[in-house]
């Protein structure tokens, strides 16, 4: 903002946070007394998708935590609602991602329903969030009334491969999560590939498709529309052969209602 002997000069941190004013003069010296500073309430969040997700018992799920305080970094830690510890000496409970953000649980059980904590510490502060997970009967889309196309295709190397969830839905703009397993005696030198079902790869490159999980199990699809709806299919090539999984994306129905409580995320100790 300029006149004919001044202006005031305004200056914001890397996230946008804070504005700092001065007044200079004709010849761009700034007056140390009118320098002010002042700092924008921000509200920093965390969120956890999908928000609620069902699954049959032995099926496999994975929840991703995500934050809006610049990147993705931060000290990731999960937990139940309470709190309590997951049990990741089991072998079913395990984190992905460059900092834990993603939780897998495979061989599901009823005793793993219940509301899952994502807490996560940013130099914005610390943030939590949390989303509920019921296993006992199959993941069903409100509004799908054809039979989803989850058919398992067994080849040479005699072991099934389960994509779950198995049918999915979201609106346009939603994150889903898709991950894939077998039961394969070479659980560690298995190698897995995603494409569409007619075959058509996957733009990786692009920044909403993401592979994650120690061999790339786990397919994550950012910011879906409804070109992304139809089947997804993992191939897992083992020493013994290849066998491979479907599961169904459906973009344009709502995802699975809320519960009754909706979990919702938490700030506490945030700073600017």
């Amino acid at each position: 903002v300029t006149d004919a002997t001044s202006s005031i000069a305004i200056a914001t941190d890397r996230d946008g946070i804070v504005d700092s004013t001065a007044t200079t003069d004709k010849d761009g010296m700034v007056d140390p007394t009118t320098v002010s500073t002042t700092s924008k309430a921000v509200e920093f969040k965390a969120d956890v998708t999908p928000d609620r997700q069902g699954a049959s018992v032995g099926e496999g799920l994975s929840l991703r935590c995500s934050h809006n305080a610049g990147g993705r970094g931060g000290d990731y830690t999960w937990s139940l609602e309470d709190g309590t510890p997951l049990d990741f000496s089991s072998g079913r409970f395990e984190t992905s991602g460059r900092f834990g953000e993603m939780l897998h649980i495979s061989l599901a059980n009823s005793a793993d329903s219940g509301v899952y904590k994502c807490t996560v510490a940013t130099r914005q502060g610390t943030m939590t969030a949390q989303a509920e997970v019921i296993i006992g009967s199959p993941a069903v889309v409100p509004g799908v009334t054809t039979a989803p196309d989850t058919s398992v295709t067994t080849a040479v190397g005699g072991f099934s491969v389960v994509v779950t969830p198995s049918v999915q839905g979201a609106t346009p703009g939603q994150s889903v999560t898709l991950t894939c397993s077998h039961n394969s005696a070479d659980q560690l030198v298995a190698r897995y590939t995603w494409t569409r079902k007619d075959g058509t790869p996957l733009d990786i490159n692009s920044d909403r498709f993401e592979l994650s999980g120690g061999s790339f199990n786990v397919l994550q699809i950012s910011l879906t529309e409804s070109s992304d709806s139809g089947v997804y299919v993992c191939t897992v090539q083992t020493r013994t052969g290849s066998s491979s999984g479907k599961g169904e994306l459906i973009v344009g129905v709502p995802p699975v209602p809320p519960p009754t409580t909706k979990p919702v995320a938490q700030v506490t100790d945030a700073t600017t």
